[in-house]
């Protein structure tokens, strides 16, 4: 760092001619212990920005006032000045330029300027000079704007702007340079690098999501239009039939079973198209985050009923339904009593679906505890052929439909359980399949937070 002792500077006059009346004044410094300057070399420093007015203001100002000024201006200057003659020794290194590189004064004075550029740039460093002598004053920084480094005494490299000047004062030539510390503008700059990456990225990711989302799209309204055409035509098909017995006037000609059966079918192909429906409407409310939740408690005795309701729906194809429940199982669990409607109907459904006419389906509730908190488990297992690994994976993603196909004719939209898995994690919970054995079933797991 600097002295306490301040650098002074003498004016001394020399005669141009041995003529009195020619008499010049120059500003030297004054040698002293403290000083390193070259003997009777006067200094001159400036950068492009202040040379103009510099040397407006020293032909204006007496001399007493030059010495002043540029005291002060070296002392002052926020910006590293250091000013090297023609060995490329040191002569002039500002209190800015102690501090910038950690080094002070005494130190760096009479010393090459090559000891503040690391040591990989030196011969990138000797271009630049060469043709800094050949072009004279940079308009841009030595280097013509590219990156440059300084060194400090410390070893640590940092970025550095850098304007240099020559100036031949009494037939010598003199290199003044400006040096700034850049390292927080480019420590700034790289920030908004990298957050212009992230930015980007991120914009990228939600661009890809769109499109995946928009080809999902197509893709179901593909799959929707095909799974409502089925039902419709069935529909369809029985209304003509009946129309037909009214046009002709033979409705006493239908028999009761036929038309339990027409009836039937009717109700069966408008329950597909309901459900299809509803599943259309929560795919779009889960994306857009619309579908909300009323969370609540459900209480245990919900699960059976729900199980004896479904009893009807799986006779028809003999099925029977086992139901088992363990005694000490907690009287509530946290849900949307909604949201666990259609889980569960959405797992026995598929039970039923897959498991072969005259088949069983069990469904067991029980206790789990697992790093302190309490469960219930719902489990349904069917009697169906299973489901293998690879498509246990993709089980949950929408549009999954498996190479098993449903025992009565029944249709899937392939979004049931990928419905199912983002109802489950809105209520805090956890669904999962396993089918260790092939054709011997597969038994789905769900688990709700049970009531302390």
């Amino acid at each position: 760092m600097m002295k306490d002792t301040p650098r002074q500077y003498i004016l001394s006059s020399e005669k141009k001619d041995d003529s009195p009346a020619t008499e010049k004044k120059t500003l030297q410094p004054m040698m002293t212990k403290e000083s390193a300057y070259a003997d009777n070399v006067p200094i001159t420093t400036h950068s492009r920005s202040i040379q103009p007015f510099m040397s407006t203001l020293f032909n204006t100002l007496p001399s007493f006032a030059q010495h002043e000024l540029l005291h002060n201006l070296l002392l002052n200057l926020n910006d590293a000045v250091i000013i090297i003659n023609e060995q490329r020794l040191i002569i002039v290194f500002n209190q800015a330029a102690e501090v910038i590189f950690n080094c002070p004064e005494a130190l760096a004075l009479n010393q090459p300027i090559e000891q503040f550029i690391p040591q990989r740039y030196h011969a990138q460093h000797e271009k630049h000079v060469e043709k800094f002598h050949q072009e004279g004053v940079t308009k841009r920084g030595i280097g013509g704007g590219m990156q440059l480094y300084g060194l400090r005494r410390t070893g640590e490299e940092f970025p550095v702007e850098v304007s240099v000047t020559r100036s031949k004062v009494q037939g010598q030539w003199f290199s003044i340079a400006v040096i700034r510390d850049v390292s927080e503008r480019e420590l700034y700059r790289q920030k908004i690098e990298d957050l212009n990456k992230t930015l980007e990225g991120r914009i990228a990711e939600r661009t890809q999501h769109l499109i995946r989302l928009n080809q999902e799209k197509n893709e179901f309204l593909a799959m929707a239009a095909h799974d409502l055409r089925n039902p419709l035509t069935g529909i369809t098909a029985s209304a003509e039939l009946i129309d037909l017995y009214m046009r002709r006037e033979q409705m006493d000609k239908l028999r009761p079973e036929k038309l339990q059966q027409i009836t039937a079918d009717i109700l069966e192909a408008a329950s597909r198209m309901t459900t299809l429906l509803e599943e259309m409407l929560d795919v779009g409310k889960i994306e857009f985050g619309a579908k909300s939740l009323a969370k609540s408690l459900v209480e245990k005795d919900f699960i059976e009923q729900m199980c004896d309701a479904y009893n009807g729906r799986a006779s028809v194809k003999n099925i029977t339904l086992h139901f088992h429940q363990e005694p000490d199982l907690p009287h509530a669990f946290w849900g949307d009593s909604h949201a666990v409607l259609r889980v569960l109907d959405n797992l026995l459904s598929n039970a039923v679906k897959y498991s072969p006419i005259g088949s069983q389906v069990w469904v067991d509730v029980s206790r789990q505890e697992r790093d302190g908190q309490i469960f219930v488990r719902v489990s349904v297992r069917d009697s169906g052929p299973g489901i293998t690994e690879e498509e246990r994976e993709k089980l949950f993603r929408k549009f999954t439909r498996l190479s098993a196909q449903p025992t009565g004719g029944e249709s899937s939209t392939g979004l049931g359980l990928w419905i199912v898995k983002q109802l489950v994690t809105a209520m805090n919970g956890m669904i999962w399949c396993e089918s260790p054995v092939h054709h011997q079933g597969a038994m789905f797991h769900v688990e709700f937070p049970a009531c302390s």
